[in-house]
C-alpha cells in the first residue's frame, strides 16, 4: 500500500466508507498514538485541518444531497473518540507517512490460514488460550503477529469459538458483511460461501454483531440469521444445528436443495444434483452421522424424502 493509498484509506474512514477490516486497522493504528503522539504546532494543525476539511466537507454535502433526493439516509462521518474534528483529520491525514510505516512494519497484521478437509473437524488453541473448533471443509485466517490483537476472518464454513476474556483486546470475527465482537464467551458462526444466510449463535455470554452499523447484541441461546442478498436479519432461539456438528451429527433443518448439496459435499465428499424442479424446490430436514459412509448417508437422505438415486459421472442424481 502506497502513501497515497494510505491517505485515501484514511479519508474513506472519516467519511464512513471503509470496510470493517480497514476500520479495525485504522482503529489499531490510532490507538498506537497513545504512547507516540504526533507533534504538530497549533499553526500547522489549523492550516492542515482547514485543507483537509475543505476537501472532505463538500464531498459529504454532495453525498447528503444525493441521498436526500433519492429518499435515502446519507452516510455519517466517522469521528475518532476523544479528538476534535480538525485534530482527528490532522492526525490521520498529516501523519499518513507514519501510518504507512505502521501498516507495513511490525504492526502490519499477519495472518495464518487454517483449513479442514472433507468430513474433518479440527480443534485449535490460539496464543491467548481461546479454543476454535472448525467444522468440515472450513477455511479461516487467524491473526498471529504477536501484537495481542485478536482478529479472525471466516472465509467459508462453520466455527465454534470458546474465547478467553481480555478486556484490553476484544476478539473480532470478520465473516462477509458481518463483524462479531466479543470480550469473552462461547459462540458459533456459520458462513458457508454457498449459503444465502449467515448465522451467529451464542452459547454463553454476549456478542455484538455489526454490518454497516450495529445490528444486534446477542445473549445466551440467541441466534441471528442474516440474508446476504437483502441484508435483512432476524433473531431466533439458538438452533441445535449450530452446535450439533461438534458431536459428529450433521443436521439439516428445513434447508434448500443447494444448501443440502453444500453440506453433503463438505461432510461426505459427494456431489449431489438433480434435473427435476420438484426435487430442487424441496426443503430438506434430516439428521446424519458424519461417521457414515457417503453411500449410506445419501441413501438415508433419499429414503426420508421419498427420492430415488442414480449415480452418473461421479455425481449423484436425486429424482422422484
Amino acid at each position: 500500500m502506497k502513501n497515497t493509498d494510505i491517505r485515501k484509506l484514511l479519508e474513506r474512514y472519516l467519511l464512513g466508507r471503509s470496510s470493517s477490516i480497514d476500520n479495525t486497522r485504522v482503529d489499531h493504528w490510532y490507538r498506537s498514538f497513545d504512547s507516540r503522539p504526533v507533534d504538530l504546532s497549533p499553526e500547522e494543525a489549523e492550516v492542515t485541518g482547514n485543507e483537509i476539511w475543505a476537501k472532505i466537507v463538500p464531498m459529504t454535502r454532495g453525498e447528503r444531497a444525493t441521498a436526500e433526493r433519492a429518499g435515502a439516509e446519507p452516510s455519517k462521518i466517522r469521528r475518532l473518540p476523544g479528538w476534535t474534528r480538525v485534530a482527528a483529520a490532522v492526525v490521520l491525514l498529516a501523519a499518513a507517512g507514519s501510518a504507512y510505516l505502521w501498516f507495513h512494519t511490525t504492526r502490519t497484521p499477519q495472518y495464518a490460514t487454517i483449513t479442514t478437509g472433507i468430513g474433518e473437524s479440527k480443534k485449535i488453541t490460539l496464543e491467548d488460550g481461546s479454543v476454535l473448533t472448525l467444522d468440515a471443509a472450513t477455511t479461516i485466517r487467524v491473526q498471529n503477529d504477536g501484537s495481542g490483537d485478536r482478529n479472525v476472518e471466516l472465509a467459508d464454513g462453520r466455527v465454534f469459538f470458546d474465547v478467553v476474556k481480555d478486556d484490553a483486546h476484544p476478539f473480532v470475527v470478520h465473516s462477509g458483511d458481518l463483524t462479531t465482537t466479543v470480550l469473552g464467551t462461547s459462540f458459533a458462526i456459520s458462513a458457508y460461501a454457498g449459503f444465502h444466510d449467515m448465522n451467529v449463535g451464542v452459547v454463553t455470554g454476549r456478542v455484538k454483531v455489526a454490518g454497516t452499523g450495529t445490528i444486534a447484541v446477542l445473549s445466551k441461546n440467541e441466534e441471528l440469521t442474516y440474508d446476504r442478498a437483502t441484508r435483512m436479519y432476524r433473531t431466533i432461539p439458538l438452533e441445535e444445528s449450530m452446535t450439533a456438528w461438534q458431536d459428529g451429527r450433521v443436521l439439516f433443518n428445513d434447508i434448500s436443495f443447494a444448501e443440502m448439496a453444500v453440506l453433503m459435499q463438505k461432510n461426505f465428499g459427494v456431489v449431489v444434483t438433480t434435473t427435476q424442479d420438484a426435487v430442487r424446490h424441496t426443503k430438506y430436514t434430516t439428521e446424519l452421522l458424519r461417521s457414515m459412509k457417503a453411500d449410506e448417508a445419501i441413501q438415508v437422505l433419499a429414503a426420508i424424502h421419498h427420492l430415488k438415486i442414480k449415480k452418473q459421472d461421479n455425481k449423484i442424481f436425486l429424482y422422484q
